[in-house]
C-alpha cells in the first residue's frame, strides 16, 4: 500500500515502476505521482507536459495536464502578490501560460472530471491586457 505522506513513497513508486511493463495500466498513474514530487516548478511543468504527451488518452496522462493548468494558475498568483513592476511581464507571461493551459486542457478533455474546475479556474482568471 502506497502512502504519500510516507518517507519512503518516492522509493516505492520506483520499485513498482521497475516492476511494470512499458504498457501496464498503472505506469502513467505512478509517472504521475513521480512527478508531482519534483520541488522544481519547471522541471515539474516539463515532466507533466512529457508524461500527457506520451499518455495523452489515459487518466494519468489527463490528470498530468490538469496538474501542469494547476501550476500555471500557482505561479500566475504567487507572481500577481508581488506588485514589483519589474516583475510585470512576469505576471502576465503566467497568466497567459495559465490560461493557455486551461482552454488547452478543455478543448483536449472537455468531458473530463477535472473540465468544471478548469472551467472554473479560468473564468476566476483576468484577461490579460
Amino acid at each position: 500500500m502506497l502512502d504519500p505522506h510516507g518517507l519512503d513513497y518516492e522509493k516505492q513508486v520506483d520499485n513498482l515502476l521497475d516492476q511494470l511493463s512499458r504498457n501496464e495500466g498503472l505506469r502513467d498513474n505512478l509517472l504521475l505521482a513521480k512527478a508531482n514530487l519534483i520541488p522544481d516548478d519547471l522541471q515539474r511543468a516539463k515532466s507533466l507536459i512529457e508524461l500527457n504527451a506520451r499518455y495523452p488518452n489515459t487518466d494519468g496522462g489527463i490528470q498530468a495536464l490538469h496538474e501542469l493548468a494547476q501550476l500555471r494558475v500557482r505561479q500566475f498568483q504567487n507572481a500577481n502578490r508581488d506588485k514589483d513592476k519589474d516583475r510585470e511581464h512576469l505576471v502576465r507571461e503566467y497568466l497567459v501560460a495559465a490560461r493557455d493551459t486551461l482552454t488547452g486542457f478543455l478543448n483536449r478533455y472537455p468531458d473530463s472530471f477535472y473540465a468544471g474546475q478548469a472551467r472554473q479556474n479560468l473564468d476566476n482568471l483576468p484577461k490579460p491586457d
